[in-house]
Order: structure tokens, then sequence, then C-alpha cells
């Protein structure tokens, strides 16, 4: 599997299809979503299914951090540095 770059505080965010999925359970006719724009608030230190790196991720918007959702479901817009 390709490593997926973990995203940092700060970081700016959005959905990619795997968070489509994992969130609406689909990802077809929801490319609106992929539009919206997240500030990262929280990425968790351990690995969720250690030793392959999937890490929790918790963002400005209250509605998305309803689900457990990690780092894969993201893609980076803007980095912090």
């Amino acid at each position: 599997m390709k490593k997926h770059p973990a995203p940092k505080v700060g970081d700016t965010v959005v959905l990619n299809d795997n968070g489509l999925a994992q969130v609406f359970g689909r990802s077809l006719g929801l490319s609106h979503m992929k539009t919206l724009r997240m500030k990262v608030t929280q990425v968790d230190k351990t690995s969720l299914t250690f030793p392959e790196p999937t890490f929790a991720v918790e963002v400005d918007d209250p509605e998305i951090n309803q689900y457990l959702i990690d780092h894969r479901c993201f893609d980076i817009v803007e980095s912090t540095k």
C-alpha cells in the first residue's frame, strides 16, 4: 500500500474519495464535498493499526469529527511548516 502523508495540526485539508466513502458510504455524486476546507486540530501520535501507519485525525468541523476518521481520508491542501 502506498504511504499516505499524515497531516499536522494547523494543516488545511479536504476529504478525498476514501473520506467520502467512510463518512457518507459513497463518493459518487459528492465531489462538491471535496471543496470543503478544514483545519486539522488534532492528530493522534499512536497508529490505530500498528505497524501500519493509520492516525486518527480531528478537524474544525464537528460534523466530520462524529466519525472516527483517519489521515488516509484527507488530502493536504496547505501545509504548516
